[in-house]
């Protein structure tokens, strides 16, 4: 378990990327979708009444965001933040500041 606090719209994207991808990167299942709240951001199944997923989806636009949030999450890690992120963990870890 960690805990980090969210420093903007871009450590978010990243954090429900990571919460997404980790069932994946750790072998568990074949796509986000199968396990994780994924398929809710995707319009495969309805949101839990707690969940709000608009806040992250309009970040990808008012048109096709649930195609480009899937899009995001498919998509490789790019090199410049793997390297500038000392606790990069298989390619999907989310990261902070220093404090």
């Amino acid at each position: 378990f960690a805990s980090v606090t969210i420093e903007g719209d871009a450590h978010l994207v990243r954090a429900s990327r990571y919460i997404h991808r980790y069932p994946v990167e750790a072998g568990l299942v074949q796509e986000p979708w199968d396990w994780s709240s994924a398929g809710a951001y995707l319009g495969l199944t309805a949101p839990p009444d707690w969940l709000g997923t608009a806040t992250i989806l309009e970040m990808f636009g008012v048109h096709r965001q649930q195609q480009e949030y899937r899009a995001f999450l498919e998509a490789e890690v790019d090199e410049t933040t793997r390297a500038t992120c000392k606790e990069w963990q298989d390619g999907v870890r989310p990261c902070g500041s220093d404090p």
